[in-house]
């Protein structure tokens, strides 16, 4: 890279000469791309003979496969060298193929750093908040829940049915219960509707669950009532019925509001890495590290959310950011930096 003054002075017009230059290095990343190579084989047939002359196909390390030697090499190297296991190479790979947010409003996901366990922490951070709050049966939450001096009641939770779910499927998966088969297909068709209608309007989701999937769930409601006295009490099965029995209000908010999901598998989705990597941020060095650990997670989850590369993005805001006009620090918001900037890099 030559940035050159050009070949007449700025200041007087006259002609400038070379006088010497000043060289500056900076060690950048080049990062891993994939690429699709094509081998075309032309086939021609003989004026004389019309016998037909055709070149066999380069060999392939696997019959009929579309993987090159180096990407197989890649694929296990990573797993057993580098410990990535499959599934996050595959989230590796497909963060390179990006597609846009269905959404009205941009997505975002916040992180906060704290501590420890204790309660008081999510009490703190979400100490104005007012609404629904779906999340998993944590106790730390408990105290939101709880009704105000007056008899209001400023959080209301909608419980997370993939919890559920997954008591009965260890069940299942355990003993070959034919009652937790039972449970989970009950569930099942929950979960078929609720794929029916993503991406559609909260309208249009709350119609649709009042019809279909309301009648479901109260069978389903009705059939825990009648299965619970008949199974041992102290049994992991017995458990996840009165889990859903206990909370049922919560596990059914989704059929009164569009809003609200049936689970919260996409916040749960955001923190694997977190979990992933917990041993290697053990000791984030201090609370402030924590912090900083947070404040990255919300920016890289976010701009996943928005159907962005967080490499690229982290990228190209790195490169402005320094240039940026502080009263346009919005522009690089993720959903903005993908509709208003994004067309400026893929050009470059």
């Amino acid at each position: 890279m030559t940035p050159d003054p050009g070949e007449t002075c700025l200041d007087c017009g006259g002609p400038l000469r070379m006088l010497s230059e000043d060289v500056s290095e900076i060690l950048e990343y080049v990062a891993a791309r994939s690429k699709v190579i094509e081998t075309h084989r032309p086939k021609k047939s003989c004026r004389q003979c019309e016998k037909i002359s055709q070149m066999p196909a380069p060999t392939c390390p696997v019959p009929r496969g579309m993987a090159g030697p180096a990407l197989l090499a890649h694929i296990p190297a990573a797993e057993f060298d580098d410990h990535l296991p499959l599934y996050r190479q595959g989230e590796i790979f497909a963060r390179r193929c990006t597609g846009p947010w269905g959404g009205g409003d941009p997505p975002a996901i916040a992180c906060h750093f704290s501590p420890n366990h204790k309660g008081e922490h999510p009490q703190k951070h979400l100490e104005d908040f007012r609404g629904i709050l779906q999340a998993d049966a944590c106790r730390g939450f408990e105290a939101l829940y709880a009704p105000q001096p007056d008899g209001t009641v400023r959080v209301r939770e909608a419980a997370c049915r993939a919890h559920l779910r997954r008591d009965f499927h260890d069940v299942w998966k355990a003993t070959g219960s034919p009652v937790a088969k039972d449970a989970l297909d009950r569930i099942g068709r929950l979960y078929d509707i609720e794929r029916e209608i993503v991406g559609q309007s909260a309208e249009r989701r709350l119609e649709i669950r009042d019809h279909r999937s309301r009648p479901i769930a109260a069978a389903f409601h009705e059939w825990m009532n009648a299965q619970l006295p008949c199974l041992p009490g102290k049994g992991d099965l017995a458990k996840a019925m009165r889990y859903g029995l206990t909370r049922w209000p919560s596990f059914v908010l989704f059929l009164d509001d569009g809003r609200v999901a049936i689970d919260n598998n996409p916040a749960e989705r955001a923190v694997k890495p977190v979990v992933i990597g917990r041993k290697n941020w053990m000791f984030a060095g201090s609370d402030a590290g924590g912090e900083t650990l947070a404040d990255a997670m919300t920016i890289i989850e976010t701009a996943k959310m928005s159907g962005l590369n967080p490499e690229t993005y982290l990228a190209d805001i790195l490169a402005r950011i320094n240039d940026h006009m502080n009263p346009r620090l919005d522009e690089l918001l993720p959903w903005n930096w993908k509709t208003g900037i994004q067309h400026v890099v893929k050009a470059a």
